[in-house]
């Protein structure tokens, strides 16, 4: 979270991968799920709060106080 995006913003991982998101604005951001099966809460400058992906699919998520703040998360199945 920096400039008020998502940086970088779309990922492709494997199931298992933990996502860490850190927040580097002044302001105040979360990382939360479309349909709100995750979130991060409120991460304020120098926070941070990690995510880990076990089932594949796509994850669309977006920063609840600044809606346009808009990425995904696409996950595939580990190769275990």
């Amino acid at each position: 979270m920096e400039d008020n995006a998502f940086q970088p913003g779309n990922l492709r991982i494997m199931a298992g991968t933990t996502v860490t998101w850190r927040n580097f604005d002044p302001v105040a951001h979360t990382a939360t799920e479309r349909g709100e099966e995750w979130d991060t809460g409120m991460l304020g400058e120098g926070e941070s709060a990690s995510i880990t992906f076990a089932e594949a699919g796509s994850y669309d998520y977006y920063c609840i106080p600044h809606p346009d703040m808009r990425a995904r998360v696409e996950v595939v199945p580990s190769l275990d």
